[in-house]
C-alpha cells in the first residue's frame, strides 16, 4: 500500500509541476522530508526493479487522463493509475 500511495503522490506532484520532478522536488512540493521520499523510493524500486522512479507510471496516467478528458484534474489522473500499463 505504501508503494501505491507513493506512486499516487508522485503522479500528483508531476501533474501539478508540469514536468517529471526529481525526488527532492517532489518531496519539497509535498512539504515532506526528502529522507522519507528516499525511503519510499527504495521501497518502490524493490517492487518495480526496472524503473528508478514512478515517473513512467505517472506520465502514462497523466497522458491517459489528458487523452480522455483534456487537461484532467489531479483526482482523475490518480484514479486511472490502476488501468495504466507501462511498457
Amino acid at each position: 500500500m505504501r508503494v501505491c500511495a507513493f506512486i499516487g503522490q508522485w503522479t500528483i506532484a508531476q501533474q501539478q509541476l508540469g514536468h517529471v520532478p526529481s525526488t527532492e522536488e517532489a518531496a519539497d512540493w509535498w512539504r515532506e522530508p526528502r529522507r522519507t521520499w528516499y525511503d519510499h523510493l527504495r521501497e518502490f524500486r524493490e517492487v518495480f526493479d526496472l524503473s528508478d522512479t514512478p515517473a513512467p507510471i505517472a506520465t502514462a496516467a497523466i497522458a491517459r487522463t489528458e487523452a480522455r478528458l483534456g487537461r484532467g484534474d489531479v483526482g482523475t489522473a490518480v484514479s486511472v493509475l490502476g488501468a495504466v500499463v507501462v511498457a
